[in-house]
């Protein structure tokens, strides 16, 4: 220990400083170690953290893209509805027009033929009358004959009266015999 002026005994503050440093120093050094546990927990915890983050994105990930499949899955079933059900109306009329095809043409059919009965008919009945009527104008003008040569012999005019009968009968007969036939071979 050193000595003053005044016979004091003066201690040396040099040990109790060093002590005083010695502890700041090692106080700096557990500050820092603690610092450094504290950051090293703080990044263990960061990446359990960045883990979770990811483990959980990645099953939002996963739930949103079953929902957009389930999403995708209602609209084709709705759209495959709905095509169906266009496809069934277009079946069915198409099934109503084929109907309705065959309607018309069984229609068309009778009314042909319908047509072709009274054309035949008409035919018929129009030959049948220009038979008749040619007939007719015959006979009236053998009987305008008869009438003219009345005078003439008896026997002669019966005679020619029953041959011209006879031969009106026998056109007669024979034009209904064409006729007939006609009607039959049609």
């Amino acid at each position: 220990m050193a000595t003053e002026q005044y016979s004091q005994t003066i201690y040396d503050p040099t040990a109790n400083t060093l002590a005083l440093v010695e502890a700041a120093i090692k106080r700096q050094d557990d500050l820092r170690s603690a610092e450094a546990l504290r950051i090293s927990e703080l990044l263990e915890k960061n990446e359990e953290i960045t883990g979770l983050q990811i483990k959980f994105q990645q099953e939002l990930a996963l739930a949103e893209s079953k929902r957009v499949d389930a999403l995708a899955l209602a609209e084709s079933r709705r759209i495959d509805a709905l095509l169906t059900t266009a496809q069934n109306a277009v079946n069915l009329a198409a099934l109503k027009a084929d109907a309705q095809a065959q309607t018309l043409a069984s229609t068309v059919a009778n009314s042909a033929e319908a047509l072709r009965t009274q054309v035949a008919a008409a035919a018929e009945t129009t030959a049948t009358a220009t038979l008749r009527d040619t007939l007719d104008k015959r006979i009236t003008s053998l009987e305008q004959n008869q009438y003219q040569t009345g005078g003439r012999n008896a026997e002669k005019t019966e005679n020619k009266q029953t041959s011209q009968w006879t031969f009106g009968a026998g056109i007669i007969t024979i034009n209904l015999i064409v006729v007939v036939l006609l009607h039959f071979w049609k």
